[in-house]
């Protein structure tokens, strides 16, 4: 996708592509996991499901 892409222009399903790549990509930030793995640390901790 390009810089300049307007969102309009992009199929939902893309969209949601992206998304889940981005969701699962290790970060070094929080010691090589994922946002994914990182809400459901925080969604255990809580006790809550802070997702559908």
């Amino acid at each position: 996708m390009l810089k300049k892409t307007e969102f309009i222009d992009i199929e939902d399903d893309e969209i949601l592509a992206i998304q889940k790549a981005l969701n699962n990509r290790p970060r070094k930030v929080s010691n090589d996991r994922t946002p994914n793995e990182m809400m459901r640390k925080i969604e255990k901790s809580l006790g809550v499901a802070l997702h559908g």
